[in-house]
C-alpha cells in the first residue's frame, strides 16, 4: 500500500531478473487482516542474464490455487474458485 503515498510510480522490466529477489513474490495482507501471507509465482527455467520482461510463468503448476483458496477463509472459495478449472 505504499504506492498510494508515493509521487511516482516507475516499472522497471527491462533489466537483469534477480533469481533469489522478490521479483516473483510479495506479500499481501490476508482478509483477517491480522497477518501476512507471502505469494509466489513459480517462472519457467531462464538464462541467468534474462531480462524481467522475457520471464514466463510457469502455469504447469498449481499456483494460483494455492494462492486464492488459501487466501480466503470462507468455504465458498473452495466451492467457487478452488474447483474452477482455471484455477488450477
Amino acid at each position: 500500500m505504499l504506492i498510494k503515498h508515493s509521487d511516482a510510480f516507475v516499472l522497471l522490466d527491462d533489466v537483469q531478473y534477480i533469481k533469489d529477489g522478490w521479483i516473483k513474490r510479495n506479500r499481501v495482507l490476508k482478509p483477517s487482516r491480522d497477518d501476512w501471507q507471502y505469494v509466489t509465482v513459480p517462472v519457467k527455467k531462464f538464462h541467468e542474464t534474462a531480462r524481467i520482461k522475457d520471464i514466463e510463468i510457469d502455469n504447469s503448476k498449481e499456483w494460483k490455487k494455492k494462492i486464492f483458496c488459501s487466501a480466503c477463509p470462507l468455504q465458498i472459495c473452495f466451492t467457487i474458485l478452488c474447483r474452477n478449472k482455471r484455477f488450477a
